[in-house]
């Protein structure tokens, strides 16, 4: 026998006695594998094998677990939570599972959550001291918000045992600095918190909370020596170094600002985020000649460089001359070497591209990058964007999940994730990826923003009330944050804390401050049903001082909004008999008058705006719709909005009530080509889609492809509690022969839109299918009630073609 054929038979030997190996064999040797990859630190291998374990036995209880504490331990919680939650389903009494969903829960301030699993642990062992600390925290954190000073009482009583188990417990030690601080213990505070930093030196959380005491009790001397240990410990955040210009800027010491960006900038020679906050601060300050200035003095410096050609493209653009900014980048990329840092400076002309809306070139620039380097994440980004604004949402999950695999910490990969679950109708994974995103980026006042406002769109005020006050623990005095609590609590009509959180964005004075407070005050006032309160209240203004424009506005459009419309006029008119040639205060003057309902005097105050030729896009718009409300109009809005869209080509506003129209006049055709050009242009705009999927599902019904298109564009409606939305939704369903779905979306809507004939016959429709003739003919009679009887229009000729032909039935007896 040949020693090649020995080997043959022995390679075969070894291949059949792999193939006789079962699968749960072959996934203990995956299983062994992955172990071993995490033991070297190995984590994108050790992955793999776990997956390959799964693949083969997805009942292996010890590798989802391992799996699980591996995606936790390498910040990745939402992962984990979803391996944990499936092992809860395979093993429901496993102590070891619940507990760490508890604390998961917890820390994404999902209480509920914590709250149950917490229980079934405790149910199993009582004196389990990690399930015991998170039930202190679920109690700490209601008690808090409840402001019941008994039961934060009693639930810090239960801490001291606690401690002496877990003296060292990060989650104890935030709940007593909590309390501290409530206490107004800054001293205690702050020794918790230079322990807890001690524990967990890279949560920038604490240093901002401890930065915030500092600031609190004017330590001139501690705060700085606190931003320059934030600076040195983080030194790429962004926030940080606002954190320190703003410190500077609040006393007054401009150039102490400047000169730290400046030093930075020097240090970090070849960094763009260093230079580009040097340039802002200039531009923001001293305007932007004094920017182009310091780029000028750096070229003369430093020479020419394709950096310093970047950072000059990028001014220019930041600063509105597009095409100078994109032109300077093109050459900047031409001339950069193999040393240069090309990547970044194509990915900045990609996102020019995107702002400038040219979908081509930055198609064009985004797939070059890839093709060098296929896991560059930005690019990935950008392209996963498209995607998602073609709705593919598919394939831009796909690329997402790659993008996040190579950056598990990128808030902003969670974010396009969230988009691209939402555009699809799946709200519960969006809700988790905006959890994600906000937790990544450490409670930035932008990603928590996104996230608070999508809790209270869902009805979820105390969760956004949560994450709001959470981030401004980092943020101290974010007006935007404190704004967006402000507004939850008005929801919640707790007016102690609005007043409290009013007078919080007051504290730093000035027009602006104001402005962000007044629909604040303004619906506390309200609430008290005190008589002249606003009028007392813009007075008081006045006198101080700071009743400057964006104030009065701001004023008259909250009682606008609160529907007092009679103040609202009388203030607009008060006003402007002041200056009676802003322009501004003509139009909300006007606007007030027209949501009063005096649509004649309206007509005319928009009317002398375009004659005056004072009238922007807003105020073209705001004539037009006072004419479709004028008997007999329409034709003049439609000439209205053609006259001003000659002025303003392609402005959207004008084209939404363009579209607007054309559907009053039942001109259906030209009203869907408007909506797709607006969809095209801004197809994350949930109303372009709801208007558009309406329009193609009923007057397009029996063209398949017009009622697929709406299928996918509708996709994001799905679950939405607002009524045309259920409307629009439930329509599909039905045409789509989902008539369960269909009854569901449509009851609800017609609860909200039951005054809608066309909403009700959709309703009667559904029941029609369904076979509940009797429910069917209910809706026809009210919808016949509602129309006209020599309404032409389709849906109200079939409703009475259906009456009619029931007359002599007997299918209803």
């Amino acid at each position: 026998m040949s020693v090649r054929y020995k080997f043959l038979m022995l390679a075969a030997s070894a291949f059949l006695v792999a193939a006789c190996e079962s699968p749960e064999t072959r996934a203990e040797k995956h299983f062994r594998a992955a172990l071993a990859f995490v033991q070297s630190g190995d984590v994108e291998r050790a992955i793999v094998e776990f997956r390959n374990v799964f693949d083969l036995n997805e009942t292996h209880h010890a590798a989802r677990e391992s799996y699980a504490a591996l995606l936790r331990a390498n910040g990745r919680p939402a992962d984990a939570f979803a391996q944990y939650s499936q092992l809860a389903e395979q093993y429901p009494d496993d102590l070891n599972v619940l507990v760490a969903l508890s604390e998961l829960a917890t820390d994404a301030g999902r209480m509920d959550d914590a709250d149950r699993f917490s229980a079934a642990a405790l149910k199993i062992d009582p004196a389990n001291i990690p399930a015991r600390i998170v039930r202190v925290m679920i109690d700490y954190t209601r008690a808090f918000g409840s402001a019941d000073d008994e039961a934060i009482a009693a639930v810090m009583a239960r801490i001291p045992v606690l401690r002496m188990a877990r003296p060292d417990d990060i989650t104890l030690r935030r709940i007593v600095i909590t309390e501290r601080l409530r206490q107004r213990d800054d001293v205690g505070a702050l020794a918790e918190l230079d322990l807890a930093i001690g524990q967990s030196p890279e949560d920038q959380s604490l240093y901002a909370l401890r930065l915030a005491l500092k600031m609190q009790r004017n330590d001139v001397a501690a705060v700085e020596a606190e931003l320059a240990t934030l600076t040195r410990v983080f030194p790429d955040d962004p926030a940080v170094n606002s954190a320190v210009v703003e410190w500077y800027k609040e006393r007054g010491a401009i150039e102490k600002a400047e000169s730290y960006l400046r030093n930075r900038a020097d240090v970090r020679a070849g960094d763009p985020a260093a230079l580009s906050e040097l340039l802002r601060f200039l531009v923001e300050e001293q305007g932007l000649e004094a920017a182009t200035a310091e780029l000028d003095r750096r070229v003369a410096r430093d020479g020419r460089t394709p950096f310093l050609h970047a950072a000059l493209a990028s001014l220019q653009f930041d600063n509105g001359h597009h095409a100078d900014g994109v032109r300077e980048m093109r050459e900047a990329i031409a001339e950069a070497g193999a040393e240069e840092d090309i990547v970044t400076y194509k990915l900045a002309l990609a996102h020019m591209l995107k702002a400038v809306g040219d979908a081509e070139g930055l198609r064009a620039v985004v797939t070059e990058v890839l093709e060098e380097d296929p896991g560059e994440t930005e690019a990935l980004k950008l392209q996963a964007g498209w995607l998602i604004a073609e709705d593919k949402t598919g394939d831009a999950v796909a690329v997402l999940q790659h993008a996040l695999d190579l950056a598990p910490q990128d808030p902003g990969i969670m974010t396009l994730l969230a988009d691209a679950h939402a555009r699809d109708g799946d709200r519960d994974l969006a809700r988790q990826y905006l959890a994600t995103a906000m937790r990544a980026a450490e409670n930035a006042p932008e990603e928590t923003l996104r996230y608070a406002r999508y809790l209270a769109a869902e009805g979820d005020q105390l969760a956004a009330e949560s994450v709001l006050i959470a981030a401004l623990k980092r943020n101290h005095g974010d007006p935007s944050l404190l704004q967006e609590l402000g507004q939850v609590y008005v929801a919640l009509r707790d007016w102690p804390r609005a007043e409290d959180v009013a007078k919080a964005i007051e504290k730093p004075g000035g027009e602006d401050a104001r402005a962000r407070a007044v629909p604040i005050r303004m619906a506390i006032l309200q609430a008290r049903g005190e008589p002249g309160a606003a009028t007392g209240y813009l007075d008081g203004l006045a006198q101080d001082g700071v009743g400057g424009r964006r104030v009065q506005i701001a004023i008259i459009q909250s009682q606008l909004d609160a529907g007092h419309l009679t103040d609202a006029v009388r203030t607009a008119d008060d006003l402007l008999a002041t200056a009676p040639e802003d322009v501004e205060l003509r139009y909300i003057a006007a606007l007030a008058r027209e949501r009063a309902g005096d649509l004649t005097a309206a007509a005319a105050a928009y009317q002398a705006l375009v004659d005056d030729g004072a009238a922007d896009p807003q105020a073209w718009t705001g004539l037009a719709r006072v004419l479709t409300l004028l008997p007999g109009r329409a034709g003049d809005a439609a000439a209205t909005l053609d006259r001003a869209l000659q002025a303003y080509p392609g402005n959207p506003g004008l084209l939404w009530a363009r579209a607007s129209v054309h559907e009053r006049m039942g001109e259906y055709d030209q009203a869907i080509a408007i909506y797709e050009d607006l969809y095209e242009r801004d197809s994350s705009s949930a109303i372009a889609a709801n208007n558009l999927a309406s329009l193609l599902s009923t007057q397009r019904a029996d063209d398949p492809d017009s009622l697929a298109r709406a299928r996918v564009v509708a996709r994001r409606l799905r679950g939405s509690t607002e009524a045309p939305f259920q409307d629009t939704y439930g329509w599909i369903a039905y045409l789509s022969g989902d008539y369960q779905t269909a009854r569901r979306e449509l009851e609800a809507a017609v609860t909200v839109l039951g005054g809608d004939p066309q909403v009700r016959y959709h309703l009667a429709m559904t029941y029609e299918a369904l076979g509940q003739i009797r429910e069917a003919r209910e809706q026809y009679m009210i919808v016949s009630e509602i129309v006209a009887p020599d309404d032409t229009r389709d849906f109200a000729v079939k409703t009475r073609a259906f009456l009619d032909s029931a007359e002599d039935s007997t299918k209803f007896d």
